[in-house]
């Protein structure tokens, strides 16, 4: 027995049947398949989501990660950047004082 799923082709082996107690044994039919390709199709599809859901969990991870960081560099930049202002600040009213008295 094989399963197909697009390119995929996945061998399960052979099916063997058992015969119960004095009933012929009739050939299988595809119908009789049905059942083993349907659970085959659900493991396949139950994987492919399981992964899709870990990609994407680690993808809003490291998203969330970086935002962090960015966010935490931001505020340092804002904090140095207010720094600088007020030591300008005080370094303009240190040179107009040292002007106006040399002035008097």
């Amino acid at each position: 027995m094989q399963v197909t799923v697009g390119n995929l082709v996945f061998k399960l082996g052979h099916l063997k049947y058992q015969k119960q107690d004095g009933l012929q044994q009739q050939a299988p039919s595809d119908e009789d398949e049905w059942p083993v390709a349907m659970v085959a199709a659900g493991a396949c599809g139950g994987t492919l989501l399981a992964l899709i859901i870990i990609i994407v969990a680690v993808y809003k991870r490291k998203s969330s990660r970086a935002e962090r960081q960015f966010t935490k560099l931001q505020v340092q930049l804002d904090a140095l950047e207010t720094n600088i202002r007020h030591e300008c600040k005080q370094g303009i009213r240190a040179v107009t004082c040292v002007m106006h008295c040399n002035v008097k």
